[in-house]
């Protein structure tokens, strides 16, 4: 099983298990489109006018229909570097699961 999930600040943004284990580029866009909006219109009701998204750089997550897909939604994205915990808190609520 695979889970993928967000947070933003002390808040949950979501959370989805994918049961049989595999995430294609094309399985990623749909849970984004599942949560991403409403994560993004919480934090505009809280006065959080200019929200970072933040995922890794791994292959599934840069793939062109994923960043024509933000681009399209202008989802502000942060560079960041695959599989370094330090600045990736997520990796932290991994850990406790």
């Amino acid at each position: 099983v695979m889970v993928w999930g967000c947070f933003r600040g002390c808040k949950q943004g979501g959370f989805t298990a994918l049961l049989d284990g595999r995430n294609t580029a094309k399985t990623y866009k749909k849970i984004l489109k599942n949560h991403l909006f409403r994560v993004r219109e919480e934090m505009y009701a809280e006065g959080i006018l200019d929200p970072v998204f933040q995922h890794d750089n791994s292959p599934i997550h840069t793939a062109k229909i994923i960043t024509a897909w933000l681009d399209k939604y202008n989802f502000d994205v942060t560079d960041h570097p695959p599989y370094s915990p330090d600045l990736n808190p997520i990796e932290h609520v991994w850990v406790e699961l």
